[in-house]
Parts: structure tokens; sequence; C-alpha cells
């Protein structure tokens, strides 16, 4: 394989694995990134004595190459998550699973099921229409309001590509004991689901070392420590990283692939591994905006409460899907590998997805009060509890919006015709669904 000059653009966990996977091949590697840090989302602030993560983030133990290069990147350095999720559906709170409570569509729902598996129909025009393809329109319809919650925007107004970004391809509609029973249907077993262990072995057990859970937490106790050892690991691999940097435009006319950033400085390449997405390379590439206005960023309200350890339930994360409560997700980093502080106390996390006009945005700590009595009333905390910290973030999750596809499709046409620029896969929403789709595209490219 020749040596080339690779430039990575944009510093999240897909462009780290792809810098040291290039790094590794040989090649040499620089890293840009607008944030003074690796990891954007996977990365920590430190509060009083606490470091914290934006939301829940735990690594998926999902394939042997994705948790091979995470261990890499973490310097070895892994937490087992042995804690269990839950799921609260009709103010019942349900151990070991982290999806809605279905079972109220009842055979009617499942026979739907069972027919929309049969049919094969042209891709579907928006996400509501895909949840009813795959699922039946009953379920594919409670669904729908489920994911509203967590999206705050209605499903029809969304590509069905933004199906990756939440926990829909399966469901739960029966008791264990009969969903495995249901599951012996071939056109169901794919649709339904089963509670699961999460300290059962994952897809990727053993790993390059072992790694025995489904999930696992950077050892160093934080995301914060997962984006300083990928640090080290890139700079010990002489990747160059240039942080706190801004893509302005990129050419790819001349002989070599030239990236100006903060408004002047050229860097020169032979290839471009693009990990920032499409919106962001339209306009660095023709100068254009059009796929901006069709992506929707979901704002959301990050509470952080501060609890005795022993004082907070034995969940890694629970998720909220009951319309009536603000809170989507609470989840408890110390289950999972974040340490307390020294007093003793650990920390509650609360996501609240919102809209730019609702409460949890326009007025946060008013709305702490409520996000604690949820919290309390379902028994995911008891005792004290006091508000640490809180953090709006106007775009979390960003989802393609009706139309992107088709938006983006003359610029997947110009780079089909120029090799020097990769583009992963998009909307692949895990860490270890980022790091497979890098990898992928730079195998094909012959990066890798």
């Amino acid at each position: 394989m020749r040596r080339e000059r690779w430039l990575v653009v944009g510093g999240g966990v897909g462009g780290i694995a792809g810098a040291w996977l290039l790094a590794r091949a040989g090649h040499e590697v620089t890293l840009v990134e607008a944030g003074s840090e690796l990891g954007r989302a996977s990365r920590s602030i430190s509060h009083q004595g606490f470091e914290l993560d934006f939301g829940c983030h735990l690594f998926g133990n999902d394939s042997q190459a994705s948790t091979g290069i995470l261990r890499a990147l973490l310097e070895g350095e892994i937490a087992e998550c042995h804690a269990q999720p839950a799921a609260i559906s009709d103010g019942v709170l349900c151990e070991n699973t982290e999806l809605p409570d279905l079972s109220s569509v009842g055979e009617a729902g499942i026979e739907a099921m069972r027919e929309a598996a049969a049919v094969n129909g042209p891709r579907p025009s928006h996400l509501r229409e895909w949840l009813e393809r795959r699922h039946g329109e009953p379920i594919g319809t409670a669904l729908a309001a489920r994911a509203k919650k967590m999206w705050r925007v209605d499903l029809d107004e969304l590509d069905p590509d933004a199906r990756h970004a939440g926990p829909f391809r399966r469901v739960r509609v029966a008791n264990d004991e009969e969903a495995r029973r249901l599951k012996q249907d071939p056109a169901l077993d794919r649709r339904i689901a089963v509670r699961r262990d999460a300290a059962a072995p994952g897809p990727a057990t053993r790993a390059e070392g072992p790694v025995s859970t489904r999930s696992f937490y950077p050892g160093q106790g934080s995301m914060g420590g997962f984006s300083r050892a990928a640090r080290r690991v890139l700079e010990k691999a002489d990747v160059t990283l240039r942080l706190g940097c801004t893509a302005d435009t990129l050419d790819t006319r001349g002989s070599d692939a030239e990236l100006r950033i903060d408004g002047g400085e050229r860097i020169l390449a032979d290839r471009v591994l693009w990990a920032r997405g499409l919106p962001e390379l339209e306009p660095c590439l023709h100068g254009t905006r059009e796929l901006t206005g069709r992506v929707q960023g979901v704002p959301m309200t990050v509470y952080w409460f501060v609890v005795d350890h022993d004082r907070q339930g034995p969940h890694a994360w629970v998720n909220d899907w009951d319309a009536e409560d603000c809170l989507f997700r609470a989840s408890f980093p110390a289950r999972y590998g974040a340490p307390r502080r020294a007093d003793g106390k650990a920390v509650v996390c609360c996501e609240v997805p919102t809209l730019a006009s609702e409460e949890p945005w326009t007025e946060p700590l008013a709305n702490a009060v409520r996000v604690l009595e949820e919290i309390r009333r379902h028994g995911l905390v008891t005792g004290e509890a006091d508000l640490l910290h809180h953090m709006r973030m106007p775009r979390t999750y960003q989802l393609p919006r009706v139309g992107y596809r088709e938006a983006a499709a003359s610029l997947i046409k110009s780079l089909a015709r120029d090799s020097r620029v990769c583009v992963p896969e998009e909307w692949r929403f895990t860490s270890s669904g980022s790091i497979t789709a890098t990898a992928r595209a730079l195998q094909e490219v012959g990066g890798i």
C-alpha cells in the first residue's frame, strides 16, 4: 500500500477511529477538529468534583472490529457494564429493557406485524410509514407516539433513515415467554424483542481481550477519559492534531486536496476522510447549504443531580416513554464505571428533549423541580437530591428530514467521481456503528 497524506475532518468517534486506522496502515495523517478536545459528544466537563458526560454514553460491544478499535483508543482500560437498563411505560417500570411496553396492541397487533413482514414494497416516504411497514399499523402508530417524545417532531416529517437513531427495529409486545414462542416464526424473529441480561456476553465477546458484557465504559471513569486517552493514542501514532480549527473550504480540483481553515491557512493532502457528514461538507466543497435545512436538530436540556450513592436505583439508565413526563432518560454513571466523589456522592443525569418554545428550554431552572419530582415518583432516586448543573444543548440528535436523500443526490454523485474524498455512510448514531461505517468506507477506497 502506497503511503499517502490523509486529512481527517471531524474529531468525533468515527473521525478518531479513522485517523487511528489510517496511521496504523502507515499513512501520514492530520486530523482537524473545530472543538478544543477530541470526542465531540463523547467527552465530559469537570464540575464540583465530578466529570459530567453529556447524557448517557456507553460503548456497545457490537462487533469484534469496533470493540477492538475502542479498546486500543482507550489504551486497554475498559469498565464492563454489569448494570441493567429499564423502561417506564404507563407508569410501570420494567427491568432489563430500554424499549416501551406495547403489549396493549394484543393479538391483532401481532397479526398485523406478521402480515406486514410478508410484504415487500417501495422505499417508504417517511419514518412513520417505515414503522408501519415493518411492524404493522397498530404497532407503528404506537411507536410513532413514543418516538415523538424522544425527538419532539412528527415522524411523517423525517426520512426513514432516521430510524437508526432510535431503538425501533425490535419491539416488546409480549412477556418474555410468549415473545420467545412468537420468535419461532421467522417473519417475527427480527421484529420482536426479548429482555436480555445486560451483563450477558455481547455479540463481540472477547474482542481483542476480555470484554464480556454487552456494553462498556472508559476505564478512566468518564467520556472525558476516552477523549484524553484517544488523544494520547493518536499522538503516539504520529497523527497531527489541529484542534480548535474550523474547516472553511475544501478544493479538490488541483493535484492536491486543499482544505482552508480559520479563514486562510492551507492544509494539503492526497486524500480526505470527511467525518462530519454531508451537511457540513456541502458548504465547504460547493459553497451551498441546501442540506442544512433538511436536517432536524433536537434541542435538549440536560440536568445533573447529586445524590447519595446508595440512594440511586440499580439501573445503568432508564428510558421514560410516558408522554405526560418531560424526562426521557435518566442515567446513573456510578453504576457503569464513573467514580463517586470523595464524599460518597454520585450523579444522576437527566435528559429532557424539548422545543425552543417549551419550559425546559425557556425556564430550565423552574423545570428542574418537575424533573426531580418525576425521578422520585418513579423510584429512580430516594432521599435528598440537589441540582448540580444544567445545560441547554441546541442540537443533540440530528435527523434527516423528508427530502434529504433527494437533496443530497447531486453531492453524492459528485463524490463518486472524486475518489479523493471519502465520506462514511451517514446516520450511524452509535459509536460502534460510526466506527464500522468509517472502517468500511476506508476499506472500499483502499485506505486501509
